[in-house]
């Protein structure tokens, strides 16, 4: 029976996290011994497989350099200890820190770009650092073509293009009615650009007064993002903070419409489930490609210019006042759900594992 190791920051509530347990959980129900490696003290906002062996690799040192060579010591000590025949490592600084923690060990390395690769890491010393060793890895996974074409030919050489899957547990697409509601979810953070979309319902509820706007997540904007709204007499009432939810989907079933409007993303998780369950979905058509993907415009959904308030405020008014399109984007947007089929996902991903293991 295959050891294959999972390696994050944690199993919080961002989208790589979110990912990674769905992938870990799958292999555990397909008979792999699975190992989640965490490196950070997050709490577990997605359930794990109780098939699932949970390890935190943490440093309490207070140098950053003794931090992160304590913590790839650790790691390495434990590697060498399991010894398993795959690692899949997601995002930048896990990847690199794998990397080099197994250096000379047998273990296959596959690591995975999971966000816009020119934006993160944020310093020119970890983007150089990444460069010299991501062509040390097996096997590099990217979300979408964009963000491998970034890179050198000797790292897309080595590389797949696998998105991400459709879980298996969403509620049943809803066709019908839907509430005049408006859903947003993602962290409270600079790259979600959750200004945008207070200042595309500035103009939105000046002719819709009777919408909602619920939008679900945490992160440290929060606070200035509710200044904003509560000093706003259009915003105040109208649009809610609602914190983090594993149940957001949910809400997003009865929703109008599902907005975002993100600087850049990987591929968002919310994206696919809103189409998934038939919201019609308006979304920054931004790098690292993602939306663009999926989404194609006036058929299955709206894409508009990153930082575009006007436009994001003129397709939410389209959607509020002319159902037909809302059914028309509903019928064809269901159709991810076969496309992003997680079993089929998964096993692009075992096919990886595989091959020459």
């Amino acid at each position: 029976m295959k050891r294959i190791v999972f390696l994050c920051h944690g199993a919080g509530n961002g989208g790589a996290e979110r990912v990674i347990t769905t992938l870990a959980g799958e292999f555990s129900n397909r008979n792999y011994l699975v190992e989640l490696i965490t490196t950070n003290e997050s709490k577990n906002d997605y359930k794990l497989n109780p098939k699932i062996h949970h390890t935190r690799i943490l440093s309490v040192k207070r140098s950053p350099f003794l931090r992160t060579l304590d913590r790839l010591t650790k790691l390495r000590r434990y590697i060498k200890k399991i010894n398993p025949d795959c690692i899949i490592s997601f995002s930048s600084i896990p990847n690199m820190q794998i990397i080099i923690a197994s250096l000379g060990l047998k273990s296959k390395v596959v690591i995975s770009e999971r966000t816009d690769p020119s934006k993160y890491p944020t310093t020119k010393v970890g983007r150089t650092l990444r460069l010299f060793l991501y062509p040390l890895a097996d096997t590099i996974v990217f979300q979408t073509n964009e963000a491998k074409n970034y890179f050198p030919k000797a790292i897309q050489r080595l590389s797949k293009v696998i998105p991400n899957p459709i879980r298996n547990d969403l509620p049943n697409p809803n066709m019908g009615s839907k509430e005049k509601k408006i859903v947003g979810i993602g962290s409270l953070g600079e790259q979600k650009n959750w200004d945008v979309a207070l200042d595309a319902g500035k103009l939105f509820f000046k002719e819709h007064p009777d919408y909602i706007m619920d939008i679900y997540g945490e992160g440290p904007f929060k606070n200035k993002l509710q200044k904003k709204i509560d000093d706003d007499i259009l915003l105040k009432g109208r649009v809610n903070l609602k914190g983090f939810s594993i149940k957001a989907v949910e809400e997003m079933t009865t929703a109008k419409m599902y907005i975002s409007s993100s600087d850049y993303e990987g591929i968002s998780n919310a994206m696919l489930e809103a189409l998934a369950v038939g919201t019609p979905v308006i979304c920054t058509d931004c790098p690292v490609g993602g939306a663009r993907m999926f989404i194609k415009n006036g058929e299955n959904g709206f894409l508009y210019p990153v930082g575009d308030y006007v436009t994001l405020a003129n397709k939410m008014k389209i959607l509020a006042e002319d159902d037909e399109i809302c059914k028309l984007f509903s019928t064809n947007s269901i159709k991810i759900r076969k496309e992003l089929n997680l079993d089929k996902i998964v096993s692009r991903w075992e096919e990886t594992i595989n091959d020459n293991v």
